[in-house]
Formats: structure tokens, sequence, C-alpha cells
């Protein structure tokens, strides 16, 4: 889940008979909050075997500057 707001509390909250099945991701310092149950959130690696990254790493052009060193 997306931490637009740079939280560094709970982002996600669980509870009652809510349940996610698989992971949850939560971007920067944020973080989540399941309940008593023990069944809020029942891990699962296999989500992750979907994911695929494709790209490559390139410089944009006017978007970077060099720093001499010692600056």
């Amino acid at each position: 889940m997306g931490n637009l707001q740079g939280s560094t509390g709970a982002v996600v909250s669980l509870g009652g008979n809510a349940r996610i099945e698989g992971a949850v991701a939560i971007d920067g310092a944020g973080g989540l909050v399941v309940g008593s149950s023990k069944k809020n959130l029942v891990f699962d690696s296999r989500v992750f075997d979907s994911f695929q990254g494709v790209g490559a790493v390139t410089i944009t052009p006017n978007t970077w500057r060099e720093l001499k060193p010692g600056s």
C-alpha cells in the first residue's frame, strides 16, 4: 500500500473477521496492525510468483548533475 502521506504509524488496520491471505506491502515507515484473532493475516509466498520486473536503467537527459569532489 502506498504511504504517500509518510505515516510512521499504522497505514493498514485489520480487525474482527477481516482476513488477508497473501501479503501486505507498505511503503516507508508505515505499519500494519492486526487483530487478536490470529487469523487476520495469513502469509502466502506464492503471491510473489506472479511479479515480474521489466525495464532498463537509463539516464534521462537534463535530469542529473555531476558534483565536483569535495562539494
